[in-house]
């Protein structure tokens, strides 16, 4: 997204523009379609309508030269003059009957209109011309032939086609009237509508905006009232800039963890090395400040990896590898991994789980989880002491509980136990670095479930974990 910038040297805005400009360009765009839509009906409406009305016409002027006809082998020219003269026609419209012969051609018209075609246009007319847009004069006619009794004889009858022509134009008028105005409320109408269906991106548009200008991940775009599709990506952009925001906290939660856990290893590493360059000292002595300088590596490399496997949990980016294992196999592997550190300290370490509960999930990163909680329960617990490591099915999950009676831990420092470096006063004096519960913690949200703990001061601690089942 940019932004552009206006004469003045201010910014101008995209979200201002979008959507009248969007709108009248999609709009004309139906406007052609639907304009072009039109036009092909009218075109097939209309030659239908003009083929149909032809052929009626032309049926009609076949009736009259059979009733013309008719009048002329009663032998009653007179009757038949008087019949075109009383026939009733529409305003304007012309008949004429011819009868031709050998040395015979006789022209009648029902009227005297300035219309009529000369006289002279009919006697050259073919005796048996039929059709229904024939040329005579300045219009075309609806003319049909039919034999006489007499043999060589012939009859034709003619109608001029001015109501037809009147009725077709008309018929154009009225579709001229009708689609000139419905294209441009067609083009009215569908900026408007486009405008108000793309008020959820002109929402993305300004929210991206105050993030660029202010630098603040916290905006989110409100979608639209009511089921509108543009609604699903509001809601995607949304949960993408949430996801950036918390990589973004993340990142910087990360950084300000590592400033400050670093700074104290990194000043021993430092002291240690400067001491054994200033002075006088013996290889022995030189072996033991290398042996610090790599103690104290190995803590800081151990902290960054632990930082950032919180960090990519938490962000959500942690790569889980998924399987299907038996619970019981793993929490009996991490017993196992720390049986002999308890026993060290007179501690034993139970395992209570059913043989045929089954969990989808990284068993490596669950076995992570695990042992840091094996591991706090035995440190913080007293000598000959029991630990239980309990797991069970409950209400579609697997939940895990690690017991201890150890020193607990108090009311005050319990909501803040999952904080990352977070260590609570007594246990400051026991080796640590304050980032095994909030690891624990990442492990098990990226696989979807909770954590949880239970403690009272001098009676112990119980930390739960639940997973989905699948």
């Amino acid at each position: 997204m940019f932004l552009s910038q206006d004469k003045s040297g201010g910014i101008s805005s995209p979200a201002s523009d979008f959507g009248w400009k969007s709108g009248i360009r999609l709009a004309t765009y139906y406007t052609l379609l639907l304009g072009g839509l039109m036009g092909a009906i009218f075109f097939v409406a209309y030659h239908a309508i003009a083929s149909t009305a032809k052929s009626a016409e032309l049926k009609m002027v076949r009736n009259h030269a059979l009733e013309y006809r008719a009048w002329y082998l009663s032998g009653e020219l007179e009757k038949l003059e008087r019949r075109m003269s009383e026939q009733f026609v529409q305003e304007g419209d012309v008949l004429f009957v011819r009868i031709k012969g050998l040395d015979f051609d006789y022209v009648n018209f029902n009227s005297q209109e300035t219309t009529m075609p000369p006289v002279a246009a009919i006697h050259d007319l073919d005796p048996e011309t039929n059709g229904a847009d024939v040329a005579l004069g300045r219009r075309n006619w609806a003319i049909a032939s039919i034999p006489l009794g007499p043999e060589g004889f012939t009859i034709q009858a003619g109608k001029n086609s001015r109501s037809l022509d009147g009725a077709l134009s008309d018929f154009r008028k009225v579709f001229l009237l009708t689609a000139i105005p419905g294209c441009l409320l067609s083009v009215l109408g569908g900026t408007f509508l486009t405008y108000r269906t793309l008020s959820p991106i002109r929402r993305l548009i300004q929210v991206m905006e105050r993030i660029l200008e202010s630098g603040e991940l916290g905006g989110r775009a409100v979608p639209e009232r009511g089921r509108n599709e543009l609604n699903a990506l509001v809601d995607l952009f949304n949960r993408l800039l949430g996801r950036n925001e918390k990589l973004i906290q993340g990142m910087r939660d990360s950084l300000d963890y590592v400033a400050h856990d670093l700074r104290t290893p990194v000043s021993r590493l430092r002291m240690t090395s400067g001491r054994a360059l200033e002075e006088e000292r013996n290889e022995e002595q030189l072996r033991e400040a290398l042996a610090d300088c790599v103690e104290e590596s190995g803590y800081i490399e151990e902290l960054l990896t632990i930082l950032m496997n919180v960090a990519e949990a938490k962000a959500g980016a942690m790569k889980l590898s998924r399987e299907r294992f038996r619970v019981r196999s793993l929490l009996e592997d991490v017993v196992e991994l720390y049986e002999f550190v308890g026993e060290e300290k007179g501690i034993r370490i139970k395992v209570s789980c059913p043989e045929e509960l089954f969990v989808e999930g990284d068993r490596t990163r669950l076995a992570q989880a695990m042992a840091n909680l094996v591991d706090n329960a035995i440190k913080y617990s007293d000598s000959n002491s029991a630990i239980e490591v309990l797991g069970k099915e409950d209400d579609g999950h697997v939940l895990i509980e690690v017991r201890d009676g150890g020193i607990g831990i108090s009311g005050k420092d319990l909501p803040h136990v999952w904080k990352r470096l977070y260590r609570a006063d007594p246990s400051r004096m026991r080796a640590g670095m304050g980032l095994g519960l909030s690891l624990v913690k990442a492990i098990v949200e990226a696989h979807g479930g909770t954590v949880s703990v239970k403690s009272e001061t001098g009676k112990g601690s119980v930390f739960a974990i639940r997973i989905p089942l699948n």
